[in-house]
């Protein structure tokens, strides 16, 4: 089964055989014409991906999907596909005994913090936060001045900008750091036991005394579409 992710800014494609997932690096890679393709995009359609579909069986992951729903009942209305598949990797992540909070952070385009009341197999959407990512930061500081340019994330990004450059980078970057430590401070004063699992293109390493609580994973979603997917074709 190919597993495609259809994000604001980037496509991302996964394999999933034998139980296993492997990241593509090409759509197409390592696809079979009999093998069944799952779609979870919240951005623009792509021709290439269109043309794939044709001789597939396709799923296209929503918030009416009964996959979805076996797991998280009530989905809010408007809810981003991408914050559902997490939401449902990390529901997946622990047995059906396990009751707890979890806060699920999405560090890409945009920055997203969904938190989860899990119990018996099932999760409740608590509530959430949304705001920018550090492109679209950088990008913001760039599109309403006169004078700032346009930076990339990558280099240099000091507390203590020495140019420019380092000053908005710097700001931005740790800016979103600063911003998701406190954001898991501040809901753990509410939820003592809270479990966090971050992912996302500019998930980043946080304090060392935060560690413990946190499951960093690249792969949350394509886990959450494996989970609701996957599982259900070999009757789990």
């Amino acid at each position: 089964m190919l597993l495609i992710d259809i994000g604001n800014t980037r496509v991302k494609t996964c394999l999933c055989k034998d139980g296993q997932l492997y990241p593509c690096d090409k759509i197409t890679e390592g696809i079979s014409p009999s093998d069944d393709i799952v779609i979870c995009s919240v951005g623009p359609s792509h021709p290439e991906i269109e043309n794939l579909l044709h001789g597939h069986k396709v799923s296209r992951l929503t918030t009416d999907s009964p996959e979805a729903r076996r797991f998280i009942p009530d989905i809010p209305e408007g809810y981003g596909v991408d914050r559902l598949a997490a939401d449902i990797a990390c529901t997946c992540a622990f047995p059906k005994s396990y009751t707890g909070t979890v806060l699920v952070i999405d560090a890409g385009t945009c920055i997203t913090y969904d938190l989860l009341s899990i119990k018996n197999g099932q999760a409740e959407i608590l509530g959430g936060t949304i705001s920018p990512g550090i492109r679209l930061r950088l990008e913001a500081m760039h599109n309403y001045t006169a004078a700032l340019p346009l930076l990339s994330a990558q280099g240099p990004s000091p507390v203590i900008g020495y140019n420019t450059e380092t000053c908005m980078r710097g700001g931005a970057v740790n800016g979103v750091l600063w911003e998701i430590e406190g954001y898991i401070r501040t809901v753990l004063k509410q939820y003592p036991q809270l479990k966090v699992f971050l992912t996302g293109g500019d998930a980043i390493a946080l304090p060392q005394d935060l560690q413990d609580i946190i499951t960093t994973d690249p792969m949350l979603l394509f886990r959450g579409l494996q989970c609701m997917f996957v599982s259900k074709e070999n009757g789990n």
